[in-house]
This record gives structure tokens, sequence and C-alpha cells, in this order.
């Protein structure tokens, strides 16, 4: 499977260390590119900063659905709340009008 066909998430914990590869070659590269790959080397410590952001997603992802769902909710207690205050205030017109009529 080529490399762009696979998740960044798959490619990130499969990954070797950097510099563990960059340690066994750099001896042998010109010093400008090795000072450029020793740079490329720390990518390793943001390993943790992507497993977090991740997380972090994955939690407001979660936060977003819930809150969808708690609107959708509210509107239907709305709903039916304003069922409930029509039918509540029509026995008072009906006894309005019956004492009219009487």
């Amino acid at each position: 499977m080529l490399y762009l066909e696979r998740s960044t998430e798959e490619l990130i914990s499969e990954a070797p260390s950097i510099r563990s590869l960059i340690t066994g070659v750099v001896n042998h590269l010109p010093e400008e590119l090795a000072d450029r790959l020793n740079a490329a080397a720390f990518i390793d410590s943001h390993r943790l900063w992507f497993s977090r952001a991740r997380a972090r997603l994955a939690a407001c992802k979660e936060h977003l659905k819930s809150s969808g769902a708690i609107d959708v909710q509210k509107a239907e207690v709305l709903k039916h709340k304003a069922a409930i205050d029509a039918l509540t205030a029509e026995p008072a017109t009906l006894d309005a009008k019956a004492s009219t009529l009487r």
C-alpha cells in the first residue's frame, strides 16, 4: 500500500524513531544535509502532541453531537409545552363562555 493511501494516524503509529534512522547515516552525509535532518529528527516529539490533538478533536466532535441532540430535545420540549399551555388555557376560555351563556 502506498504511503499516500494510508491514514496519518496509521503512519505515525508505525513510524520508527527518526532519530534512530538518522544516527546510522549522519556521519556519511554532507554537513548541511545532516544539520537539516537533525532538525527533522525532532518530529518524534510531536507524536504526543498529535495524539493529544486527536483526542481533543474527538472530544469536541462528541460535544457537538451531544449539544446538537440537546438542542433538538429542547425544541421538542418547547413544542410540547406550547401544546400543554394551549390545552390548559382552553378550559378557562370555555368556563368564560359558559358563564356568559348562563
